[in-house]
């Protein structure tokens, strides 16, 4: 698993991102993201100076947008697409991904599921719905 996930979603989570209204809708400040970008890209994974979730969670869909290859190769999109409303298909098409996209996916979805708790969705207003229009397109 890339260092980076864990890194960016306990960052998330200890900076109160279930607590932050719109969290992966609402961006980071963009030159934060940037500086905090630089700082990962040489290897530095610190928090300091980092006290808002959206920053963190901007820099999560980042990393997943800017892979070099898709965590959802081309070969499969179309089936994706096609089966985004039958669960059972889609569990399919996860076990069909190479073995890192795999882990990759499962790791965000596991994470993403913290934030859909009643009472957490409440604060932070991110239904699944609303979590899956904003992640969807990184993955």
């Amino acid at each position: 698993m890339p260092i980076i996930l864990p890194f960016l979603s306990d960052g998330i989570l200890a900076l109160g991102g279930t607590k932050s209204e719109g969290i992966f809708r609402v961006p980071g400040d963009g030159d934060l993201v940037s500086e905090r970008k630089l700082r990962i890209d040489r290897g530095y994974y610190s928090l300091d100076s980092v006290d808002d979730p959206h920053v963190l969670a901007s820099l999560l869909k980042l990393w997943l947008r800017e892979l070099c290859d898709p965590l959802v190769p081309d070969e499969l999109y179309n089936d994706c697409i096609t089966n985004s409303h039958d669960s059972e298909a889609c569990v399919q098409i996860v076990q069909r991904l190479p073995t890192i996209n795999r882990r990759v996916v499962l790791f965000v979805i596991s994470f993403l599921q913290l934030f859909l708790e009643e009472k957490i969705q409440i604060v932070t207003k991110m239904t699944s719905a609303n979590l899956a229009l904003v992640m969807a397109p990184n993955l």
